[in-house]
């Protein structure tokens, strides 16, 4: 005898299952949505990474952020080509679940036309189809004529209404086949194009290593600007370090300056919009940008034996880009550390951000900003990169910590 826990080959867990996870449209939609938004992006991270190596390329010169860049990229080339692999994974998995739908639909079905078939075959099923009225004369009284009525007619409908639900429900799984099939093909198509993509990937891969051979040759060059570079960091921290104790100590008002509030007079939502709650939600400097120098020590790119400190984080951007406040302050300080770096210094409270690199500045010192409030553009060339920086009070933070998803 047939065990009723499995019915037509599947297992009553299983199609459970197999119905739940795929007739639920909210599970589906929000995979497909969720890898369309991340395609999207990656493919804005490609255009917009293109134009800056395109406007770096300009320059004679390749530096280490380049080399960054350049990976960057390549690891853009790789996430769009695992995404759209893993949307046809999710397609091929669902038209997978739909067929076993399907079939067990299928499968119910030819049982319920058996059992009809079953039914009619009977001998008062067949007399009552042959008939019907000799069927209800021939009951002792009138109760049983009625009785035998309904009794048709709702076998009649039961049927009816069981083989409809049948053939509604197949119509269902068939269109639904039919949509993910057409997704599939969509896929696939996205996929082949991805052949120029992963030309491009090994064409960058190729752009790298001479890049980096490029670097490697040219070791006293490097050096040298590294040296420069050095300096340079110096003469920054000292003024940023200088100002922050100056304006910590209240010597500029005879009072320790306050954080501005961030557009309530309410506590309570000021209490919700001062910067020491602002982690992760922070709006970046530059509308668009790729960071090509991370927070802290790290290792030079080319020079094996060198290791780079940096206080902040170094964002990759257009040429002439606006840079803007990313909080409510007071500039604190604006200078000029070398041609083409100009440093603005905002406070905020016990916080403090720091804009570098800077090619023209549009605050002055001692002035109130507003958060989006331009403060300067970097440089209109292809060395447009802002140095950023966060303190609280003396110690420096990562500013990558502080900062929202990137603009993409």
């Amino acid at each position: 005898m047939r065990s009723r826990q499995n019915i037509s080959g599947f297992s009553l867990p299983l199609i459970l299952l197999i119905l739940v996870v795929t007739t639920d449209p909210g599970l589906w939609g929000q995979t497909k949505s969720r890898l369309e938004k991340e395609r999207m992006e990656i493919i804005e991270r490609i255009d917009y990474t293109s134009k800056l190596i395109e406007q770096k390329n300009r320059e004679k010169i390749a530096t280490a952020g380049d080399l960054r860049l350049v990976q960057e990229q390549i690891n853009n080339r790789k996430n769009i080509i695992e995404n759209i692999r893993k949307s046809i994974e999710v397609s091929a998995a669902l038209i997978d679940s739909q067929k076993a739908i399907q079939d067990y639909l299928l499968n119910r079905q030819r049982s319920k036309r058996h059992n009809y078939n079953k039914l009619i075959r009977m001998s008062y099923i067949r007399m009552l189809t042959q008939n019907r009225l000799v069927f209800l004369l021939s009951s002792k009284n009138w109760a049983e004529s009625l009785y035998r009525m309904r009794s048709i007619r709702t076998i009649e409908l039961f049927l009816k209404k069981q083989m409809e639900l049948m053939s509604a429900q197949n119509k269902k799984i068939e269109n639904t086949l039919n949509r993910i099939k057409k997704e599939q093909e969509d896929f696939q198509k996205l996929l082949k194009e991805e052949v120029i993509n992963i030309k491009k990937l090994e064409d960058d891969e190729a752009q790298k290593d001479l890049m980096l051979a490029r670097l490697e040759s040219d070791q006293v060059s490097l050096r040298n600007d590294l040296e420069k570079q050095r300096k340079i960091r110096e003469t920054l921290n000292r003024e940023i370090e200088r100002t922050i104790l100056s304006e910590l100590s209240g010597s500029r008002s005879g009072s320790k300056v306050t954080e501005p509030k961030a557009g309530s007079d309410s506590k309570s939502a000021n209490a919700k919009t001062k910067f020491s709650n602002q982690k992760r939600l922070l709006p970046w400097p530059v509308e668009k940008g790729v960071i090509v120098s991370g927070f802290g020590r790290q290792k030079h790119p080319s020079l094996k034996d060198v290791i780079i400190s940096n206080n902040g984080i170094d964002i990759s951007s257009s040429s002439g880009a606006v840079v803007k406040a990313v909080y409510a302050g007071n500039i604190a300080r604006v200078m000029q550390i070398s041609d083409n770096n100009i440093m603005v210094l905002i406070n905020h409270g016990e916080y403090f951000t720091v804009y570098s690199k800077l090619a023209e500045v549009h605050v002055t010192q001692g002035q109130s900003v507003e958060a989006g409030q331009s403060v300067g553009s970097l440089v209109s060339s292809g060395d447009a990169v802002l140095h950023f920086q966060i303190w609280k009070d003396k110690t420096k933070l990562d500013p990558e910590q502080w900062l929202r998803k990137p603009y993409r």
